[in-house]
């Protein structure tokens, strides 16, 4: 027996591996050839000694652990420990340990896998290295964003206000030029900061409750007038089981719409242009939209290349119809994110019908709903002036003299009393000492930002039983802005440059609602003044 035994421990002493047996107090007895060959440590050097010894001195406590729970279980797995090799190198382990019930003998096999958390720290470093950024390049998108967009809103807001003034024929068509060439240039920014987001993975989707018909009308008014002038016929359709009050994302429902239409608009030389809108018979909860028109059509060969980015159906159209290219991906990617799908049918020579689905849920506005009639079509597309009533009042927080100065003189022209204001902490003041039927608030101004003065406005709110409509106007586009915003207590998010045709929908909304509580005799909006 003693003869097998030693045999057993000569094999065992001759072992690649980090294995050795430790007597019923923690000692090493038996130490194989792995501790030298893998390690550098001599198997003499560490036969005698305890085994927490042997371990690196910040871990000696983590291995009388393991012992002791040897005490209680036959078993102990993956024990990660560290020791000092004699090149005063760190080495870690993952020890694995077995207690014989007969003779207390610790039989215990250790595994190098410093290597691997050599690996996995370098890749933690370099995932977190990628994060920061990530996070840098959301930043500068963010910042980069709005400051393009602050004078972009400036240039296109005051051309706007100049083109409803008095103007000889070349003024007017020089100012329809730098008009045009304005959004132009918006929405090659929009596209390049959109395609960054995509490929960072941060392409979001903002759920509020907004009015489709409207969204639909806003959006589609413009272009209806583009393919007027070019002497193409343009109609629009929303069936009756569409509602009016839905819940999604109306910015990127609005731009999915827009980039199609437009480009139905841009590749059709004569015929017609036909929008489509349609609750999808495969799925109620999901809308379908299809734009159709009679242009140049796609060939076949094209029809899934021109979803990539950067692609188009060839390399001329760039030159000759001019566009970014990056459009049709961003819709398919929007239209992911929404819950739906893009496709498209098309024939050179006969036109394209493309068709999206996206998500959208019925839902309850801040306002009263009901006073918006529900309507099968469209009809006129081109907005109507809204009647002066100058019983509206307005707060304007905006920091910018030239923005204050277009947003005050467009809600004149929607027949409102302005206050403008400088900055959140005087929005503050004048929201707590005046009535006002609603507040325009920028994020970013100076002594108190546009989401702290919502805050305490609300808290102000909260013991006079009043609450006013806030709503944030700004150049922060980023689903992060907007998530700040309405978690702050604003009722609704618009971005610059400001749409003429939204902001003038928000009035009407809010004229309707006054009109309907005067009548009916019940506390409006406002509430009372404290």
């Amino acid at each position: 027996m003693e003869r097998e035994l030693a045999h057993y421990r000569a094999l065992f002493a001759l072992s690649a591996a980090l294995t050795a047996v430790l007597d019923t107090e923690g000692r090493v007895t038996v130490a194989a050839d792995g501790w030298r060959s893998v390690v550098g440590i001599d198997p003499r050097a560490i036969v005698g000694r305890p085994f927490s010894s042997v371990v690196h001195p910040d871990d000696a406590a983590s291995a009388e652990e393991m012992l002791t729970v040897l005490t209680r279980a036959e078993v102990v797995a993956a024990h990660e420990l560290r020791l000092v090799t004699p090149d005063r190198g760190i080495r870690s382990l993952r020890c694995s340990a077995a207690r014989d019930v007969a003779s207390g003998l610790v039989y215990l096999v250790a595994h190098d896998i410093t290597d691997l958390r050599s690996t996995e720290a370098a890749a933690n470093a370099a995932r977190e290295k990628a994060v920061q950024a990530s996070s840098v390049k959301s930043r500068f998108l963010a910042n980069m964003s709005h400051e393009i967009r602050t004078p972009m809103n400036a240039i296109i807001g005051m051309t706007s206000l100049v083109l409803d003034t008095t103007l000889t024929t070349e003024q007017r068509e020089y100012l329809e030029i730098v008009q045009n060439s304005a959004e132009s240039l918006l929405t090659i920014v929009n596209d390049l900061l959109d395609i960054s987001k995509i490929e960072a993975g941060r392409l979001t989707i903002n759920e509020v409750d907004f009015e489709l018909r409207d969204c639909l009308r806003s959006c589609l008014a413009p272009l209806a007038l583009r393919a007027k002038q070019k002497g193409l016929e343009f109609s629009v359709s929303v069936t009756g089981n569409v509602a009016d009050s839905v819940r999604g994302d109306p910015v990127r429902l609005r731009q999915i719409i827009t980039n199609l239409v437009n480009n139905a608009v841009k590749f059709t030389h004569a015929g017609s242009v036909r929008v489509s809108v349609s609750r999808d018979d495969g799925d109620a909860s999901q809308v379908l939209v299809s734009v159709e028109d009679t242009g140049i059509g796609i060939p076949e060969a094209m029809q899934v290349d021109i979803f990539e980015a950067f692609l188009q159906a060839d390399d001329s159209t760039t030159k000759h119809f001019g566009g970014t290219g990056l459009g049709l991906t961003i819709c398919r990617e929007i239209a992911e994110l929404m819950g739906g799908r893009v496709w498209l049918k098309s024939e050179p020579g006969k036109g394209s019908t493309f068709s999206f689905t996206a998500r959208l849920t019925n839902a309850a506005f801040w306002f009263d709903q009901s006073l918006v009639p529900k309507r099968e079509d469209l009809g006129v597309l081109v907005p109507h002036a809204p009647p002066i009533d100058k019983t509206l009042r307005v707060l304007v927080a905006e920091d910018n003299p030239t923005n204050t100065k277009l947003v005050v003189r467009l809600l004149e022209k929607l027949g409102c009393q302005v206050v403008a204001v400088v900055n959140g902490a005087l929005a503050l003041a004048a929201a707590t000492t005046s009535v006002f039927d609603l507040v325009l608030m920028d994020m970013q101004m100076p002594e108190m930002d546009g989401v702290e003065a919502t805050r305490r406005i609300r808290e102000w709110e909260g013991a006079t039983h009043r609450h006013v409509p806030i709503v944030a106007l700004t150049a922060n586009a980023m689903k992060a802005d907007a998530d700040a915003c309405l978690g702050a207590g604003m009722d609704d998010f618009l971005t610059k440059p400001i749409e003429r045709a939204l902001l003038s929908n928000l009035i009407e909304r809010l004229r309707g609602q006054r009109t309907e509580a005067n009548a009916s005799g019940t506390q409006d909006a406002r509430g009372t003044a404290g």
